[in-house]
């Protein structure tokens, strides 16, 4: 499948087979799927991943943060109008995280990147 024109539930699809395919590799490489529907039926609708018609959320670690309620790490896909992507970025967020030493991994992960000014989520 080419990624010209492809929707967002596409996306999903796609990323759900190369990360099958991966993992299938190696079996050290896991990832994480949406796990509920909250309000809205997407997990029927082919959105494996959390998001909705505006991002796709990879998340390839399992820390939670309690405060957004997301996985702490991952990458975004957002999607414009036409459900095609408009960008990608790499999203770590842990100021939910209480516990000292998970903290302290996410801080290591950031200064091995060389380090980012903490910024405020997005309105």
């Amino acid at each position: 499948m080419g990624v010209d024109n492809m929707s967002v539930t596409q996306w999903h699809e796609r990323l759900l087979v190369e990360a099958l395919r991966r993992h299938n590799e190696d079996p050290h490489f896991r990832f994480n799927l949406r796990i509920g529907n909250a309000n809205v039926d997407r997990l029927s609708k082919g959105y494996w991943f959390t998001g909705t018609e505006d991002y796709l959320f990879f998340a390839p670690f399992k820390p939670n943060d309690p405060n957004n309620k997301t996985r702490t790490i991952g990458f975004v896909i957002s999607f414009d109008g036409s459900e095609q992507p408009k960008s990608c970025y790499l999203e770590i967020v842990y100021g939910g995280i209480a516990d000292p030493g998970v903290r302290a991994m996410h801080e290591k992960i950031l200064s091995s990147f060389g380090g980012f000014p903490p910024t405020a989520a997005a309105p």
